[in-house]
């Protein structure tokens, strides 16, 4: 089981979990919205439209347009402190800080979320408080401070809850989640996931319900690595969560989420040494993600699909 876990980059000492993820829409189709809200701005004579539409700007295309996603969320800053537009100059600062972050630039991210959320607070807009909350919360999990995030994540989901935001608590309880799957405090991580699943559930966010359901299965599966003895409770359950949320992704035909799942499934029987349904999750894993070209996936797979075949006493098919 060891060699199992080690080829899929997992290790008994610290867990991450995966993420699921959407895919980004099509370049062409975020070309033409580009093109779209400039036109639209050329022709706005408002000064607070102008701030809005710069908003959307910077937030459009910034993981290959840096320099004009920065130059849109700047202008929206500037331009909205001069007419005094608090909400708008703080969404330019949430917007400019999760351009920064994305271009891994996290101090400047962090000093741009600091100033949205101060900017936030004059204006009494409670929902930039809580985005900038749940934005700090990101950065200071990725750098360790796992303490400092929980505390933000926490600050979101309040600040959600008294606003009735039920998809924005959602997700802060998800990032909560996240967070202690990290600290290997499962059962926290269990708490945040069935939160975050029962408020999507009742707002029928369906696709978001069923990553959540995937999150409880991983999570199970990570429980499961510290479980001595014969006891595989954990893993039955992880099975039958990520089955649940592999059924939900099957009917909204989203495809990656599918592949996703098969392949969680997939290292969830490699660690429990069940070699046939290894391979019954990951080569439509494989498949899958071969056709919709989402190669990054697939050096891990092919590792896992040989080592099965490998155990299988398949060495024509074991190619690791």
């Amino acid at each position: 089981m060891q060699q199992a876990i080690l080829l899929i980059s997992i290790t008994m000492k610290k867990l991450v979990l995966l993420l699921l993820i959407l895919p980004l829409l099509a370049s062409a189709q975020q070309n033409k919205r580009v093109d779209s809200l400039q036109n639209l701005l050329t022709h706005t004579k408002a000064d607070t439209q102008k701030v809005n539409i710069l908003n959307q700007l910077a937030c459009t295309k910034w993981d290959t347009e840096f320099t004009r996603c920065i130059k849109n969320a700047t202008d929206a800053i500037a331009l909205a402190g001069r007419i005094k537009f608090l909400r708008g100059q703080a969404d330019g600062y949430l917007n400019r800080g999760d351009v920064y972050y994305g271009k891994l630039k996290p101090d400047s991210a962090i000093a741009d979320y600091k100033a949205g959320i101060e900017v936030s607070k004059k204006a009494g807009y409670s929902k930039g408080m809580a985005i900038g909350y749940d934005d700090l919360g990101v950065i200071m999990r990725t750098q360790g401070h796992t303490a400092e995030a929980i505390a933000y994540f926490q600050k979101a989901a309040e600040i959600y809850t008294t606003i009735n935001d039920l998809d924005g608590s959602s997700n802060s309880y998800t990032n909560l989640a996240n967070n202690y799957n990290q600290l290997n405090q499962f059962d926290k991580a269990l708490t945040g996931y069935t939160k975050a699943y029962q408020l999507r559930v009742k707002i029928k966010a369906r696709l978001k319900a069923a990553q959540s359901l995937a999150g409880i299965g991983m999570t199970y599966r990570n429980k499961q690595l510290f479980t001595t003895g014969p006891d595989k409770t954990n893993f039955k359950l992880s099975v039958q969560y990520m089955n649940k949320a592999l059924k939900e992704f099957i009917e909204l035909k989203h495809e990656v989420n599918q592949g996703l799942a098969y392949k969680e499934l997939g290292i969830t029987y490699l660690q429990d040494e069940d070699y046939v349904n290894t391979l019954k999750n990951l080569l439509p894993a494989e498949e899958i993600f071969t056709r919709i070209g989402f190669k990054r996936e697939l050096g891990s797979l092919n590792k896992g699909i040989g080592r099965a075949y490998l155990y299988l006493k398949r060495y024509d098919l074991a190619k690791l």
